[in-house]
């Protein structure tokens, strides 16, 4: 797992499909899909979090350039290994007390 930070159980999965619907003047409704198989998202909590967690996530999305870069997820709730990239160019944060952090981050799966 290229991922350095083991993020908190659990680990929220989502599944989704791109489906085109086209709705014409007469009322007919045609549906086409862009893909045979779903993309996957996972939703990332990591709580009360020390300053090296902190720094070792914030500087992995860094050179991750955000969004841009790809790496490699292991996915708790099934075992697979996923080729993923962050879902936005933005990784929250907040301090919850004197140098500890939670963090979240969504990651989407690349195909």
């Amino acid at each position: 797992m290229d991922l350095p930070v083991i993020p908190d159980f659990p680990v929220v999965e989502k599944k989704s499909y791109n489906t085109i619907i086209s709705n014409f003047e007469n009322g007919v409704e045609q549906r086409r899909s862009k893909r045979s198989v779903p993309i996957r998202e996972f939703e990332l909590t990591f709580k009360n979090r020390d300053q090296a967690d902190y720094d070792a996530l914030s500087d992995f999305y860094d050179t991750k350039l955000g969004a841009f870069g790809t790496f490699t997820f292991d996915n708790p709730n099934d075992g697979v290994t996923y080729t993923v990239r962050f879902k936005e160019d933005s990784l929250r944060s907040s301090l919850v007390h004197y140098q500890i952090f939670s963090m979240q981050a969504i990651l989407i799966e690349v195909i």
